[in-house]
């Protein structure tokens, strides 16, 4: 009885290493190439054409891939420190939303950091690793605006009745810090205990207040009159970003009055420059933890088809 296995073969990898494969006349192997996409050594084992991955056998990699994502700006800084070389360099890149509901167009509303650790280095240096960088080991972080800065933005401008407004306030009164919270929720238990009212006419207070007029409906006559006193803005205090320090936001009371009712909102003052003074706290921050510049702009590394 014949063995009509085919015989083995001894390979040189090129680091030295030997490996047995499988090959001769009858099966026919290909070995010891290189593949174009992830450069690795390979065998092709004719038996159900199996392609063998040789990648543990090779030397550690002579330059690092990764694409790294942070949570944190802390974590984002940490990784800088922990692989940048005179090369490295940060980019910072502006990120747009387009308002919900309207037609203006998409308003800046944060940052996307990326820091490449093995970007170009400058001609005329002498510094680690060459001249050139391929661009694969990267690290970026988007900062994620904070629940309250979502909620306070997201129902900016955005008309309520009497009770939603009160309910809204009660449930976001820690946030307030001007006037004292005790005097907003004082406004809002009185907006609640206004029931069956017409509110009739507003003016303003010799301090800047708003006041209110209403009169109670009893029975479908009129009954007692009373009035409201409404301030013409309040100041809360809210983080713009997750993680970060709160800032102070100015919010303007706006009211309609209208067959008897009230309608109520309020709007954010300049919303745009606190996201800028946030951002530029945090690129601040950046570039004094890792000692490397943040150029402001988008990089990308062209695939070799395209150059």
């Amino acid at each position: 009885m014949t063995d009509d296995k085919p015989a083995m073969t001894s390979i040189q990898l090129g680091d030295g290493t030997k490996v047995m494969v499988a090959g001769d006349a009858k099966y026919p192997i290909t070995h010891g190439l290189s593949l174009k996409e992830i450069g690795v050594p390979f065998t092709v084992i004719p038996e159900g054409a199996k392609i063998e991955d040789l990648a543990s056998l090779l030397p550690p990699p002579k330059d690092r891939r990764a694409m790294v994502s942070t949570v944190t700006v802390d974590s984002f800084i940490a990784y800088i420190n922990d692989f940048k070389t005179d090369a490295s360099r940060i980019f910072c890149a502006e990120t747009y939303r387009k308002p919900v509901g309207r037609t203006e167009p998409p308003i800046e509303d944060g940052i996307e950091i990326r820091g490449y650790i093995d970007y170009h280095k400058p001609p005329g240096k002498k510094m680690d690793g060459g001249v050139t960088g391929w661009g694969r080991h990267r690290v970026s972080f988007t900062p994620e605006h904070s629940p309250e800065w979502k909620l306070w933005t997201g129902i900016n401008s955005q008309k309520m009745s009497k009770d939603e407004f009160a309910l809204f306030i009660e449930d976001n009164v820690v946030d307030i810090i001007d006037p004292p919270a005790g005097d907003m929720l004082n406004l809002a238990m009185t907006f609640e205990a206004t029931k069956s009212v017409r509110f009739k006419d507003s003016h303003r207070l010799s301090d800047g207040q708003r006041n209110l007029e209403y009169q109670e409906e009893i029975d479908g006559g009129a009954g007692p009159k009373g009035e409201i006193k409404i301030p013409t803005e309040f100041t809360i205090s809210i983080p713009i970003f997750k993680g970060e320090e709160p800032v102070s936001l100015v919010a303007r009371f706006r009211f309609r009055l209208g067959s008897g009712s009230l309608n109520i909102w309020y709007e954010l003052v300049q919303p745009q420059t606190a996201i800028d003074a946030a951002v530029k706290l945090m690129i601040e921050k950046v570039k004094q933890k890792t000692g490397k510049p943040v150029f402001m702009g988008e990089v990308d590394f062209p695939a070799i088809s395209d150059i």
